[in-house]
C-alpha cells in the first residue's frame, strides 16, 4: 500500500457504553484496497464502523477524512461525509416504494456501475416490487446494490454477507474485491470466512478491547 494517500485516519479512538466497545484504535486507510474488521457477535464491529463512517464520534480519540478532522457529527451535516462515503447496513432500512425508486433515492450515482449491480445481484426481476415486501436477503442486496452504485472515494459495509442465499456470497465477495481495486473497501465479518479470505488486510477487533498500555 505504500505510496496511497490516505482517505480515513483514526488516531487513539475509543468507544464506551455500559461496558468498553474499543479502545485505542489507530489506522491509517488508504486510497484502494479491501479491509476486513472481523470479530463475534456483539464485540463492536458495527459500532466501530459507524464511527469509521462519521455517522457517531468516539469517545475518545481523533477521525480524519479526507484530511479534515471530524467534529461535527449532527446528522444535518452528515450529507458532507456521505459524498466520500457510501455505506451497506447489517439490516437494510428501504423506503416504502418499489425497489427500482430505492435505488433511484442515492445521490451521487453511477448510472451504468448501477445497471451492472442490479443484474449481478439478481435485481432485475424485483425492481418494480415494494421494498418492504421482499425478503431479507433481497433487501440485503437493494441496500448493498445502492452502495456499490456510488461513486464515493470509500464503501464501508456492515456484514455485507449476512441475509444473503449462499449463491450470492461469493458474487457480493467479489463485487467487494472488484470495487478495493479502485477505492477504500471497509467490511465487518463474524469469523474466517469468504471476505476474509478476499481482504488485504485483516483485523481482529478483539485486539482493541482493553486498554492499551
Amino acid at each position: 500500500m505504500a505510496g496511497k494517500s490516505v482517505v480515513l485516519s483514526v488516531d487513539g479512538i475509543s468507544k464506551r457504553y455500559r461496558d468498553l466497545v474499543f479502545s485505542n484504535f489507530t489506522w491509517e486507510f488508504p486510497n484502494s484496497g479491501m479491509f476486513v474488521i472481523k470479530g463475534p457477535n456483539g464485540s463492536g464491529k458495527s459500532t466501530l464502523l459507524r464511527v469509521l463512517a462519521c455517522m457517531e464520534p468516539p469517545d475518545s480519540g481523533e477521525v480524519r477524512l479526507m484530511g479534515e478532522v471530524v467534529r461535527d457529527y449532527r446528522a444535518k451535516v452528515y450529507h458532507k461525509y456521505a459524498r466520500v462515503i457510501s455505506f451497506s447496513f447489517q439490516e437494510p432500512a428501504l423506503l416504502p416504494i418499489s425497489v427500482e425508486r430505492n435505488l433511484q433515492v442515492p445521490t451521487l450515482v453511477d448510472e451504468g456501475r448501477l445497471e451492472e449491480v442490479i443484474d449481478a445481484l439478481g435485481l432485475r426481476k424485483l425492481l418494480k416490487s415494494k421494498a418492504t415486501k421482499i425478503s431479507g436477503g433481497e433487501k440485503k442486496r437493494t441496500d448493498l446494490a445502492r452502495a456499490l452504485s456510488r461513486k464515493t472515494p470509500a464503501l464501508l459495509a456492515d456484514e455485507p454477507l449476512s441475509f444473503l442465499d449462499p449463491e450470492y456470497v461469493e458474487v457480493v465477495t467479489s463485487l467487494l474485491r472488484e470495487e478495493a481495486k479502485q477505492r477504500l473497501v471497509i467490511a465487518t465479518t463474524t469469523g474466517s470466512d469468504q471476505l476474509t479470505d478476499a481482504a488485504d488486510t485483516v483485523i481482529d477487533i478483539m485486539d482493541y478491547k482493553r486498554a492499551r498500555q
